[in-house]
């Protein structure tokens, strides 16, 4: 069932429970204050203020395909929430969310926040409300709702926990923002329409600080954006037209002129989930280079940015501390280098922290083809990059690389050029009969790839996309950080093909594509 379905069926329902939750409420942010003291307008706006901070806000899932629709919330601290949960799968769902502190709320706390939300309410219902975790099982084809109120900031995960179904990708990311201070709780505190906040970091689940952040609430239904739901929420961005993975063709001549632009750009790396990224050429991953053996490349690096950057090829033989320097703001660099080895190669920034600005999404692929002996015609070829992403909470509707989790390893979502399952999403058509090309570039920062095509056997693998190194008769290559190989395969019938990385916890985060053949 698709989702415009799916929506049509449950956010109708939304709509009249958030109407009847601002009814119950007694919102009146529409009534005038006429002949009255200033200090009326001001207990009024207090009230106002009061009585949205108690309201729960409606969050709409749907699970289909082993998926969940959206897979990532952004819900406050402190603020009542009503998940209500579709199961439009043949089998019972039993989710959870195993790490995040809250306070589970009864049909009876829901219902004193209904006839009387006001802060002195929420702060009654919370001190009565026990301490558990988030659990609820669905039955196919129904719909439950969930009250809770999460207690501290961090990321999280939301995880069907019968065997086998969060592997399959039952599995969604929770961001919580802020912290609740139950203790100074009160309409005062409300008057800027908030839950309480805590002044100082509270550190989240894997140990990093996080602000604490004080944000307006909406009063009706969260709205759904692609995967990523918020709250407050953010305007639904626009469809997510897939990256062209075909490889560009060598431009003409020995002398390749190549100018690299950094900036601080906003990239979609996910539905509705937009980072603060730092680019090579505005998009992640940058720019495909594709030259010759023996080809000379004359490249400049132009810094728009707010802060140093530089380049690394790996395909360039070259001292290091003379041409991968750092550039400044407003500053431009140029270096010739000879692109000596044939290969499919990374580059990326070489800037201090590396890791950071591998996070950041500055890198690429190089494709040097071989000109001595050159590899195997093909019908088609394709270029791959593979990442992590490792995100902070958002703020102001956007993520930012998150250091500190980076060097852990745990990934929020591992992609295929720069964006989750947009393969998977938009198929890759092909032709059965055909030989085709897959060069992989892994830019890591932490994760192997090992690479696999469901329903396939590698005809070749290029190590490193050297034609001195031929694999043959390849079910699964790893591919580590920083490398990079060529694939060759063909697939003997029609029907759709999934490439992943044999890591299925990277693949269940992003990491698929599918070839569709006809």
């Amino acid at each position: 069932m698709d989702r415009e379905r799916l929506r049509s069926r449950i956010l109708p329902s939304l709509a009249l429970a958030s109407s009847l939750l601002v009814a119950a409420c007694g919102q009146t942010q529409g009534t005038p204050i006429t002949g009255q003291s200033p200090y009326a307008s001001i207990a009024h706006q207090e009230q106002l203020a009061s009585e949205a901070m108690a309201q729960p806000i409606v969050i709409a899932m749907y699970a289909t395909s082993f998926h969940m629709d959206p897979s990532a919330l952004t819900i406050p601290a402190g603020r009542p929430i009503a998940l209500t949960y579709q199961n439009d799968d043949t089998v019972t769902h039993r989710l959870t969310i195993p790490l995040m502190a809250a306070k589970v709320l009864s049909a009876r706390d829901i219902a004193s926040l209904l006839n009387a939300s006001t802060a002195d309410t929420l702060a009654a219902v919370i001190k009565e409300a026990s301490d558990g975790q988030v659990s609820f099982a669905v039955e196919p084809g129904q719909n439950v709702t969930s009250y809770f109120i999460a207690l501290q900031a961090g990321t999280y995960d939301l995880q069907c926990i019968l065997p086998g179904h969060s592997d399959a990708g039952m599995d969604a990311k929770v961001f919580v923002i802020g912290t609740a201070d139950f203790g100074t709780l009160s309409s005062a505190a409300a008057t800027q329409g908030v839950a309480a906040v805590a002044p100082t970091p509270a550190p989240g689940p894997t140990g990093q600080a996080m602000a604490g952040m004080a944000m307006p609430m909406p009063t009706a239904a969260a709205q759904v954006s692609g995967g990523h739901v918020m709250a407050p929420t953010t305007a639904p961005g626009q469809a997510h037209l897939a990256r062209d993975v075909t490889l560009p063709p060598v431009a003409p001549g020995s002398l390749k002129a190549i100018t690299f632009d950094v900036a601080d750009t906003d990239v979609q790396i996910s539905p509705g989930v937009t980072m603060a990224a730092w680019t090579f050429g505005g998009q992640i991953p940058g720019p495909v280079v594709h030259v010759r053996q023996g080809d000379t490349v004359q490249f400049t690096l132009t810094n728009h940015s707010t802060m140093a950057h530089s380049i690394d090829f790996h395909a360039a033989c070259t001292a290091p501390n003379v041409n991968y320097k750092n550039v400044l703001p407003g500053q431009s660099y140029s270096f010739t280098w000879t692109a000596a080895d044939p290969g499919v190669f990374l580059y990326h920034c070489g800037s201090a922290p590396i890791l950071q600005h591998l996070a950041e999404g500055m890198f690429g692929a190089v494709i040097v083809d071989p000109v001595d002996h050159p590899l195997p015609k093909v019908d088609r070829e394709f270029v791959f990059v593979q990442n992590e992403f490792y995100l902070t909470a958002p703020q102001d509707g956007k993520v930012s690389a998150d250091f500190q989790k980076a060097q852990t390893g745990q990934a929020d979502e591992v992609v295929f050029n720069g964006y989750a399952n947009q393969y998977s999403d938009h198929p890759i058509p092909v032709r059965a009969g055909e030989k085709v090309r897959v060069d992989l570039v892994n830019a890591g920062p932490n994760h192997s790839s090992a690479m696999h095509v469901v329903g396939t056997i590698f005809d070749h693998v290029w190590v490193d996309g050297n034609p001195a190194n031929d694999l043959r008769g390849i079910q699964t290559y790893t591919v580590a950080p920083g490398d990079g190989s060529a694939f060759d395969f063909t697939v003997s019938q029609p029907g759709n093909y999934p490439m992943v990385t044999h890591s299925f916890m990277d693949a269940n985060n992003g990491a698929v594509a599918v070839f569709q053949a006809q």
